[in-house]
């Protein structure tokens, strides 16, 4: 049996298959920014790299626009769900972003070098504002800012005081020198500040980035009350009222970022802006250590007291992984200082004796108390307990300390009557901050109840010695 085909039906096949090709080409055009969504992730190809590739950043933007490339889907979404907000389009954005019209020779070359600086109330703009790409505006700092002070200094760099020519308003902008800073770096901190920004107890970044001959530059609001470090009284520490109401804004900024699986890495007292008097309005900043949670870091620089162990193990250079409970463990850190005035320790190190101490009493060892922690009440030191657990995989989530607002922090001092003495007032003081009131009843009457452990042991060695 034979087949008879007509000329013209492989002719028809031939055609259904280049429609096919055709519109299966016009998807793949339609979906031709979806990787560079993912390439942040590093699951572009196969790849692990946690940084957005310079190429794969947009041009300037406006703050209405589509958000940024190279950023987090969900930091995308994030935005976009709050870029109508006051704190993102309000009078006071547009009017800060807002500068005088460039010229025709201006105008021409933002054509020619490809960048789009549209607003929704005017045409284009010469403003100093610039998204983070590989065409940041080179601008001349006192060209638009009149800098009046140096509000902070350290090795990223420097963040003064500043205020706009065009909009007669004081803001701080973060200074990061090109010597010591990869733009791929600055570009992360931007853009990582910019989008975080929306809540309520992060530091507001604006939508100016430039950089000058020497630097990077990015403008953030500035905090007429300077940070949390020079609110905290040395040797005695805030008011419990007070710490309370900072812990509970900073563990909120921090439930934000670690819902967008993004790690701190840098809770500290100078990273916090006070913003009222009472501390009713604290807000977090500086994300320039900000990586994604389960991401593979090396250790560059030494410890501090807000170091948890897991990093202070490690040596330099060392890969570290990162993890939401650094967070945990810095604001447990942070929280003692507030109270105490004092650092805990300087090294989560079990060569520091009060590390030591604590990590005794913490895995139950011991059931004696190390003396800098006998002020806070049980509820406090069952939050320290799973907050400073030694092992990261086995501390609290920061949601924790809302379990424990309502509850006391600390002794309150045993009152005295006006018969007793000034002798055994100051005793009844001591008393009241460091022991329970058993021991101070039985110290009233003449009983030791502490004795010292080396005078101890030089007893039972002499006693022994004499047998």
């Amino acid at each position: 049996m034979k087949l008879n085909l007509s000329v013209e039906e492989p002719q028809l096949m031939i055609g259904v298959v280049r429609i096919t090709i055709l519109f299966v080409r016009m998807i793949q055009f339609s979906l031709r920014d979806l990787p560079d969504c993912w390439t942040y992730f590093g699951r572009n190809g196969g790849t692990t790299s946690r940084d957005p590739p310079a190429s794969h950043l947009s041009k300037t933007e406006d703050p209405t626009s589509e958000p940024f490339r190279g950023i987090p889907p969900h930091l995308r979404n994030h935005h976009q769900q709050l870029r109508s907000s006051h704190r993102l389009s309000g009078p006071y954005w547009a009017r800060h972003t807002r500068l005088p019209t460039p010229g025709k020779e201006g105008r021409q070359q933002q054509r020619h070098s490809g960048e789009t600086l549209t607003m929704s109330d005017s045409k284009e703009n010469k403003s100093p504002r610039s998204s983070t790409s590989d065409n940041l505006q080179l601008l001349t700092l006192k060209d638009h800012y009149d800098v009046e002070r140096e509000l902070g200094r350290g090795t990223y760099g420097k963040v003064v005081l500043a205020r706009c020519h065009q909009t007669n308003t004081h803001v701080a902008l973060k200074l990061l020198p090109k010597t010591s800073t990869k733009l791929r770096d600055f570009q992360r901190e931007f853009q990582l500040s910019y989008f975080l920004s929306p809540h309520a107890n992060i530091v507001d970044t604006y939508n100016v980035a430039f950089e000058t001959r020497s630097s990077y530059v990015f403008a953030q609001e500035f905090a007429p009350l300077g940070d949390l470090f020079d609110a905290i009284p040395p040797q005695l520490g805030m008011s419990e009222a007070d710490a309370k109401a900072v812990v509970k804004q900073l563990a909120s900024a921090l439930e934000f970022m670690h819902s967008k699986q993004l790690v701190h890495r840098d809770i500290k007292p100078e990273n916090v802006l006070v913003f009222s008097a009472d501390f009713s309005r604290v807000k977090l900043m500086d994300f320039g250590m900000t990586r994604k949670h389960g991401a593979m870091v090396r250790k560059t620089n030494g410890s501090i007291p807000y170091t948890p162990p897991e990093v202070c193990e490690a040596v330099r250079n060392e890969s570290v992984l990162v993890t939401s409970a650094a967070d945990v463990w810095a604001l447990a850190v942070l929280l003692f200082c507030m109270l105490t005035g004092n650092f805990p320790w300087e090294n989560a190190d079990i060569g520091d004796v009060y590390f030591k101490e604590f990590v005794l009493w913490q895995r139950r060892k011991t059931t004696k108390l190390p003396s800098q922690w006998r002020r806070f009440t049980p509820r406090a030191m069952k939050f320290f307990r799973k907050a400073l657990d030694v092992k990261p995989e086995r501390r609290c989530d920061v949601r924790e300390i809302h379990k424990y607002l309502a509850d006391g922090w600390t002794r309150k001092p045993r009152t005295t009557t006006t018969n007793d003495s000034d002798d055994d007032s100051g005793s009844s003081a001591s008393c009241g901050g460091h022991m329970d009131e058993l021991s101070c009843m039985l110290r009233d009457y003449g009983i030791e109840t502490r004795v010292d452990r080396r005078l101890r042991e030089r007893r039972i060695s002499e006693w022994l010695l004499s047998l």
